[in-house]
């Protein structure tokens, strides 16, 4: 396990070029996202995606979201309604998650979870790497978030981008827009009023 320290203002190229050397070799990367520390696999890599479901401690039914390299990315493996393109509009880069329908489905699975986080670590490596990235909480399921490198340590990915100590902020809200009704399944920084217009909250 290495760390490497980098800046969230101002992320080196060189340093991201590591991480995306590891990312090629099946590694996991924990890297520091817009809501929390995040760890970053291959999603292309069957060996990868495994072995980071046992760092985690989840099974294969669990899903992970992903980032993609740009959104133009999105548009070409996904279909996006109208909500949908309007809520990548207005909350792309930030805390939320769209559930959206594959335009080719890949080893049965129909929709996936996709954000872009509000982070130039994470845009910038997604896009050095040229393909999709997953992102999860870096922590074991069921414990909480980790905020800073000492939380992450246990956990010995391949390589840890240190961003320095992250601040407390919600999580990223989760919305499957891949039918004809909303769904909500994770309420986070990004709210659901009454009326069913989405607003961010500050902080």
């Amino acid at each position: 396990m290495r760390i490497l320290k980098i800046s969230r203002s101002n992320p080196n190229s060189q340093i991201l070029l590591e991480a995306v050397n590891v990312l090629h070799a099946g590694g996991i990367v924990a890297h520091p996202t817009d809501t929390c520390y995040g760890l970053a696999v291959d999603v292309g890599n069957f060996v990868a995606v495994k072995k980071l479901r046992k760092l985690k401690g989840i099974t294969d039914a669990h899903p992970f979201t992903i980032i993609p390299p740009t959104k133009k990315w999105v548009l070409e493996n996904f279909v996006l309604n109208l909500v949908a393109r309007n809520l990548t509009r207005k909350f792309w880069p930030g805390p939320l998650t769209l559930i959206l329908p594959l335009k080719q489905s890949k080893n049965k699975i129909k929709t996936c979870g996709v954000r872009i986080p509000d982070c130039k670590i994470s845009q910038k490596l997604v896009r050095l790497f040229g393909q999709p990235i997953t992102t999860t909480s870096a922590n074991r399921h069921g414990e909480k978030e980790a905020h800073e490198i000492s939380s992450l340590i246990s956990l010995k990915p391949d390589l840890i981008l240190d961003g320095g100590k992250l601040p407390i902020r919600p999580t990223s809200t989760i919305l499957d827009v891949s039918g004809k009704d909303l769904k909500i399944l994770r309420e986070g920084k990004v709210k659901i009023i009454k009326s069913g217009i989405m607003e961010k909250m500050g902080g």
